[in-house]
């Protein structure tokens, strides 16, 4: 046992600069040394680590992997491991001292706290060994030990007795030295694990509990008492009644199950009360009897008794101090489940060795001159006195409670027992309740909670406010009243009523809606005895979905809820009736006008007599009004320009506000002619269109002037001189034929829109060329005969731009420019008359024909006397023209992927058997035959595996699922539009979804084929491999193309941390470049080892 000299407060110092807010650390500011009374003591060398995000799951490979790196890297052994909460005891294997261990581990960026396995001892003070009376069931003034008492100080158990004597649906854990199994009184009362049990991480136990628990000071099945402490908290709870032996235990017949964790000595750690606790949790227990303390805070011990559903019962302690200043624990932790018990006499006088305290303390319970059962025989009992003995007490008690009423909650059966109790002079001012227990008052439920303001279960209506914001979030104002003050109250059974309360309605999803508001189920209200205590209010939505009520007014409404003291309800607290005002006004009069005008006046009104008008016009529709209401704002006159839009808010006493938006066209502007520009590449025809822009309809006219640019001259048809009037939008089309006329030419145009506004005169040249060009000229044509069965010849001549042909008078070619040469072939052995039609670029072709003869002979070589057979076949040709480009891209099986260049991945493969000849020298050549190894990848060739290749969505899947061994579902419906039963990859993919692993696109569909960029692989391989991300800061990302904000900056940066990516460059990971094969397959073993 080691005594740590050290103030308590300095202690908490050392232990709680790595703690985080989850707990309420107690104010030590001025409290007293606590070397003055006691030594803070712990085992030596050992230190209890909280992880803040490895799971200590054994079948998480990369918690393991983490937690044997944190223990290589202190030298320190793992002792113990809870998996629930990521809490190891570890102990130094180099004999450093406990401080040092947390000196070094407290900033470890992996750690939340660390704190000393501290020591806690047993509460109770043993003294003679005889057999007398239990003053505490029945209390007739008997004198016990030496001490007479005053009859009626006890708990009332005779008559409580006639209530319920049956508790044997309740287990009741004592978390203790051991229990005496084989007791006369005990041994029918013990708890029976030995058809299975399950250990402190939730596990099975193989074999059971044969003997009523575990002991966790030695490791093993058999929590036998070897110090006294455990055997005697027993028989108070649970002695069996009415054996004709020994004595009787307050609840009789409740299952008590032993988990030892305090030896011979009397000391145990907080690790061995922590491993019983969670073991009292995971097999059933619904109390748990903790008569035990010391003065140090546990954060690891709070957080167990934090996530237990059950009651924790607790000895205040024998030190007569005040545990407000100095705390002891785990008595003091401020927790709901725990109900701390101080010591009475059978005088109603606080034990003089008890401790007490105002805020820390919850109620007294007999704990001087105790008869209980004796750890030294069979058959043997024993005296004590001690809040060790005070707490069992009130264990049993709750163990009767809990088995006559089980739907209560732990919070509410400590405040039955609470303020069920008798008041005490002694316990006022030195615990909350200021009460002794009383077990027949906390079964017998005769509270009687109200509620109102001023008049018991009514509420005024000028409690109920709704404010002037809009919300309809309306205010109830309310008083609490029950038979005990202070007593913690709940709301709950909210309805409402719009029809003066004729009918009334809970909310969609009821209590738990969330239009109530978090006051209406805080469950910390505070009843008084009468209605001068304080007023405490909730809300609620009037405008919520769940109620149905909004955009209307409600003239009748009411409102009614009950209370609850934990034990009864109250009748219904009802309002009396109150008007709702949750509808805007309407705007009337305003609706969209499309037709363009010259100005616009708007008005606009409503029904509603209360409302108040702003308004904002602008050209932008997202402009919203801004300012105060007012009443006189009821017309606008708008001038200007273009497309307007109003918008109008109307707002009424409650601040509820309605909005309307409407747009009006003005045009005061002429129309403006875009699409007349000049022309100067002749031409032998002209068609003009022309536009104008303008916010009204446009009309045309116009005026063709035979060179005269000053629009004299003759009109273009019938009509007024000067021009013709052409009706109809944009776009007219006008066709001009010059009957032989030549030259430069000017066109006119004027718009006039429907409103009347003119533009002005856009005029234009283009120049009309009617003659053709002069005869092409053809060469390249043989001058007279030829063996050469081909011919190639090109076309020219003055003005000649382009070309048509035809052989031997057959059809005319396509249009070819001058240069593109003609090109025949494979042409018969006989005459051939090529011509030719010339155009000039306005589009003129020559009147007659270019031509030229020419002849085609056989050959004198060898051979050629076939020939002459083949005269009257006729040769084929063709038209050789440059070749297109096309913008079509080659399909391909697989979309190209890129994926990173991993670094420094290389290794020496010079005696590694080669699967595949192109990773021979790779560097990823170790990870792809680890992968081909395992059956998840294969070569795309026998002797090639193309580790730079890049993947598809549907390779990444299927290497997925078989590197983490994930099922592969054969039969399952069709999940994605494009992925169909008969693809390959179909059950991979259907499969990836089962389990969550992909979503696809909104679409419906799933992309098989489409490339994977380095962060999709990347969280499909983590998510495959069962990883939850995690919350990152922009400090731990290690590279400059990763953003805090990114989706994928919580799967690189803890994959980068355990190692499984290294980035592109040392500061660049490139997350949308595409991965390749060989990449892949690195990311996947390591991922595999690690997680």
């Amino acid at each position: 046992m080691i005594r740590f000299r050290q103030s308590f407060a300095s202690m908490l110092a050392v232990v709680l600069t790595v703690a985080t807010t989850a707990f309420a650390v107690p104010d030590v500011s001025g409290a007293v040394d606590y070397d003055d009374v006691a030594p803070i003591e712990y085992v030596e060398g050992e230190v209890l680590v909280k992880f803040k995000t490895i799971p200590l799951e054994a079948s998480n490979l990369r918690g393991v992997s983490l937690i044997d790196s944190f223990e290589m890297g202190y030298d320190v052994e793992r002792k113990d491991a809870f998996s629930e909460v990521n809490l190891a005891l570890v102990a130094s294997n180099e004999g450093e001292s406990t401080e040092e261990l947390i000196e070094k581990m407290q900033n470890n960026p992996l750690v939340e706290y660390v704190e000393p396995n501290y020591l806690r001892y047993p509460m109770l003070a043993p003294n003679d060994t005889l057999f007398g009376q239990q003053w505490s069931l029945n209390n007739t003034g008997q004198t016990v030990n030496g001490l007479a008492g005053t009859a009626g100080i006890d708990i009332d158990a005779v008559a409580a007795y006639d209530v319920i004597t049956d508790s044997s649906s309740v287990i009741v854990a004592v978390v203790d030295s051991g229990i005496r199994a084989t007791h006369q009184d005990l041994a029918n009362s013990l708890w029976d694990g030995s058809a299975g049990c399950n250990d402190e991480n939730n596990v099975p136990i193989v074999g059971g509990c044969p003997n009523h628990g575990w002991d966790f000071f030695s490791n093993d099945d058999d929590p036998n008492d070897e110090h006294r402490h455990g055997t005697f908290v027993a028989g108070v709870i649970g002695a069996e009644g009415n054996n004709g032996v020994g004595i009787t235990g307050v609840s009789q017949g409740a299952q008590i199950m032993s988990l030892k964790f305090i030896g011979a000595s009397g000391t145990g750690s907080t690790a061995n009360a922590i491993k019983a606790m969670y073991f009292a949790k995971y097999n059933g227990a619904s109390i748990i009897n903790a008569s035990y303390g010391g003065p140090t805070w546990s954060f690891a011990e709070q957080e167990v008794i934090e996530s237990f559903d059950g009651l924790l019962v607790a000895s205040a302690g024998n030190a007569a101090w005040d545990n407000d200043v100095l705390p002891q624990y785990p008595a003091s932790y401020d927790l709901d489940n725990i109900i701390a018990v101080a010591s009475i006499d059978s005088n109603d006088q606080l034990a003089d060795t008890s401790s007490y305290g105002l805020t820390t303390v919850d109620i007294g319970a007999p704990g001087v001159n105790i008869i209980s059962a004796s750890f030294t025989s069979d058959t043997a009992y024993i005296i004590a006195s001690g809040t060790s003995a005070a707490a069992p007490v009130v264990s049993g008690s709750a163990a009767l409670l809990w088995a006559l009423k089980p739907e209560l909650s732990a919070i509410e059966v400590k405040n039955i027992l609470m303020y069920s109790g008798v008041p005490s002079a002694a316990l006022e001012g030195k615990t909350v309740s200021g009460r002794r227990l009383n077990l027949f008052n906390a079964l017998s439920g005769t509270f009687e909670p109200a509620g109102g303001l001023d008049v018991v279960n009514v509420i005024p209506a000028s409690a109920i406010v709704q404010p002037i914001d809009g919300s309809g979030e309306i205010d109830i104002s309310f008083r609490l009243v029950d038979s005990v003050a202070d007593r913690i109250m709940s709301l709950h059974s909210f309805e409402f009523s719009t029809d003066g309360g004729e009918s009334f309605n809970p909310p969609v999803n009821g209590d738990l809606s969330t239009a109530l508001s978090v006051d209406w189920q805080d469950n910390n209200y505070l009843s008084s005895t009468d209605f001068s205590g304080p007023i405490f209010s909730f809300s609620f939505l009037a405008k919520h979905a769940d109620l149905g009520l909004a955009d209307n007014d409600w003239e009748t409404m009411q409102i009614r809820f009950k209370s609850s003291d934990g034990v009864a309800d109250s009748e219904w607290i009802v309002s009396e009736s109150f008007a709702l005002d949750l509808a805007a006004p309407n705007i009337l009069g305003l609706v969209d006008d499309e037709v363009p005008a010259t100005t616009k006046v708007w008005n606009w009104s409503s029904e509603d007599p209360q409302a108040l008008f702003r308004f904002v016009i602008s050209q932008d529709p997202e402009v919203i009004p801004v300012g105060d209401f007012d009443a006189t704002v009821t017309a606008e006159q708008l001038t200007g320009d273009g497309t307007f839009h109003l918008t109008v808010e109307a707002s009424d006493d409650f601040g509820n506000v309605e909005s309307t938006s409407v747009a009006a066209v003005l045009d005061n502007s002429p129309p403006v002619i875009t699409s007349i520009v000049d022309d100067l590449v002749p031409t032998n025809s002209k068609e003009w269109s022309f536009e104008a822009e303008d916010l009204s309809a446009v009309f045309y006219r116009h005026l063709i002037v035979s060179q005269d640019d000053e629009g004299e001259g003759e009109s273009s048809g019938d009509g007024e001189e000067g021009g013709v009037v052409l009706e109809g939008e944009y776009g007219e089309y006008l066709t001009v034929d010059f009957d032989q006329a030549e030259g430069a030419f000017w066109i006119h145009v004027q718009a006039i829109d429907a409103l009347g506004h003119e533009s002005g005169v856009v005029s234009a040249s283009f120049i009309i060329d009617l003659t053709p060009p002069a005869n092409a000229i053809i060469s390249g044509v043989p001058a007279s005969s030829t063996t050469s069965r081909s011919l190639t010849a090109t076309v020219s001549g003055d003005e000649v731009t382009h070309y048509r042909f035809s052989l031997d008078g057959g059809a005319l070619s396509d249009e070819f420019t001058v240069d593109e040469p003609i090109s025949l072939s494979n042409l018969a052995i006989t005459n051939h008359t090529i011509e030719v039609f010339g155009r000039d670029i306005a589009g003129n072709f020559q009147a007659t024909p270019s031509s030229s003869t020419w002849t085609i002979i056989a050959a004198s070589s060898g051979g050629g006397g076939g020939g002459g057979g083949g005269g009257g076949g006729g040769g084929g040709y063709s038209i050789v023209v440059p070749p297109v480009e096309t913008t079509e891209e080659p399909e391909t099986t697989e979309n190209p992927e890129t994926e990173v260049n991993e670094t420094n991945e290389g290794e020496d493969n010079s005696t590694r058997e080669i699967l595949f000849e192109d990773i021979a020298d790779h560097w990823a050549g170790s990870f792809i035959e680890k992968l081909f190894v395992l059956n998840v990848v294969e070569g795309k060739q026998p002797d090639k595996y193309a580790p730079d290749d890049f993947l598809t969505r549907a390779e990444l899947i299927k290497i997925a699922l078989l590197t983490f061994d994930l099922e592969v579902l054969e039969d399952s419906d069709a999940v994605f539009t494009d992925v169909e039963s008969d693809d390959w990859f179909f059950a991979f993919v259907n499969s990836a979804h089962s389990h969550g692993i992909i979503d696809g696109y909104t679409d419906g569909s799933f992309k098989p084929n489409t490339a994977v960029n380095r962060a999709e692989a990347l969280k499909i391989i983590l998510t495959a491999a069962g990883f939850e991300p995690v919350e990152v800061v922009a400090s731990q990302i290690p590279f400059d193309d990763v953003r805090v904000n990114d989706w994928f900056a919580t799967f690189v940066v803890p994959a980068f941390n355990f190692g499984i990516v290294n980035g592109k460059t040392p500061t660049r990971f490139a997350p949308a470049d595409f991965i390749s094969r060989a990449e892949m397959a690195k990311i996947a073993v390591l991922a595999l080892e690690v997680l």
